[in-house]
């Protein structure tokens, strides 16, 4: 809903992008009833601390002298108070769980706005006020209710949206490749499997932070299970023989990410017909 792949790259501004569109379709799951809300976080446009959601299912941000805060994130710098009395109050009835694949904290130099800012169209400038809005929601927020936004691994995601979800609406932060793979009984299907392939986009230092080729792989690896991953760019990291049996780039060497796009279902058709032919004959 709030999803950076909706903006051209021309439209991207995250002091004035939020997360509001997620909290309407939050809303509108309540209006049909769901009682059971699972939030997966992550390739927002947003670093907005979860504010836009936030504000549409009720909660109101303040200046000193009595006027709301709309203009999100861009507001929060003048932010004074937070009002949490008008939330939706069918949320009190209603387990949300957030997914995340990430660790990095709201704030500082691995937190949402330093992290993930630049790729949502933030300059230097503009990392700066958002680090600056976001501190202050932290302080303000803290203040308030004893709730320390900036302490929890993993509430950088998706601009903050994960740190806002558990403030804010007293979600749950899980791993998101966790989730999935209790969902279908990963751990059972293990039992009958001699091999797993998975795979990702890129596999680099950024894997083993809680990627789903990192939750598959420390799983399969805990029953000695082979375990190969494919990827459309792979980079040799430290640690990645602990997990990874072999890693294979999809791609050719020296295509561009334009040809890799423009080419994927053929690249993978050969890469996987490459190790179908090594995999016969180790057998």
């Amino acid at each position: 809903a709030s999803g950076l792949k909706l903006l051209a790259p021309s439209e991207r501004d995250p002091l004035r992008a939020n997360t509001r569109g997620t909290g309407q379709l939050m809303s509108m799951a309540l209006d049909r009833g769901a009682r059971r809300l699972v939030v997966g976080v992550g390739g927002s446009a947003t670093v907005d601390g979860g504010t836009g959601l936030a504000r549409a299912l009720g909660v109101r941000f303040f200046q000193q002298n009595g006027t709301e805060i709309t203009d999100l994130p861009q507001g929060l710098e003048a932010l004074a108070s937070v009002r949490t009395r008008e939330m939706d109050p069918r949320l009190s009835q209603c387990v949300v769980t957030v997914l995340c694949d990430v660790k990095n904290i709201l704030l500082g130099p691995a937190g949402a706005a330093s992290v993930f800012g630049p790729q949502k169209g933030a300059d230097a400038a503009m990392v700066a006020a958002l680090e600056r809005g976001l501190e202050r929601l932290d302080r303000v927020y803290f203040t308030g209710t004893g709730i320390r936004m900036s302490e929890l691994a993993g509430g950088g995601a998706a601009g903050g949206a994960a740190a806002g979800l558990v403030a804010f609406l007293g979600a749950r932060l899980v791993s998101g490749i966790d989730f999935f793979l209790d969902a279908f009984d990963f751990d059972e299907l293990l039992d009958s499997a001699d091999l797993v392939i998975t795979g990702e986009g890129a596999v680099d230092g950024q894997t083993l932070e809680g990627k789903a080729p990192y939750g598959v792989a420390s799983r399969a690896k805990a029953k000695g299970v082979m375990v190969i991953v494919m990827a459309g760019a792979v980079e040799h990291f430290p640690g990645d023989d602990r997990y990874f049996d072999r890693l294979i780039a999809v791609n050719p060497p020296g295509q561009t990410v334009a040809e890799a796009m423009g080419h994927t279902a053929d690249s993978l058709y050969r890469a996987g017909l490459r190790l179908g032919r090594e995999l016969a004959g180790e057998a």
